[in-house]
């Protein structure tokens, strides 16, 4: 999540923005963190109907490894084609909110620097 902000934070500077209208999933690594996005209402869910907030710990842990592999195998920032540079962006910034909004359930705050 740290990461993440840093990315945001750099990007903030260099005046781009978030877009999700360029957004196309064909990458594996995409797919796969799209996928894991989209499971975030349903592990709320879980965790709140079943009382195990180990489920938001394994879904926060599995939304930082899907994103870890997408930030590893396709580029944000030095993504050249500005279309999929903005699409990149807001995953990333999804994947932040998601991941604060979890961490925040079990009591944790994410700092803003390492």
């Amino acid at each position: 999540a740290v990461r993440i902000k840093s990315i945001l934070r750099k990007a903030a500077e260099a005046g781009l923005e978030p877009s999700l209208e360029a957004l196309d999933v064909h990458h594996e690594a995409e797919i796969a963190l799209a996928l894991e996005l989209a499971s975030f209402p349903e592990a709320i869910a879980s965790a709140y109907d079943k009382r195990a907030p180990h489920i938001l710990c394994d879904f926060a842990y599995g939304l930082a490894q899907a994103f870890s592999r997408f930030y590893t195998e396709h580029p944000i920032l030095k993504e050249t084609e500005e279309d999929v540079r903005h699409a990149r962006l807001a995953l990333a910034a999804l994947t932040l909110r998601q991941l604060e909004t979890t961490l925040g359930l079990l009591g944790m705050n994410v700092p803003e620097r390492m």
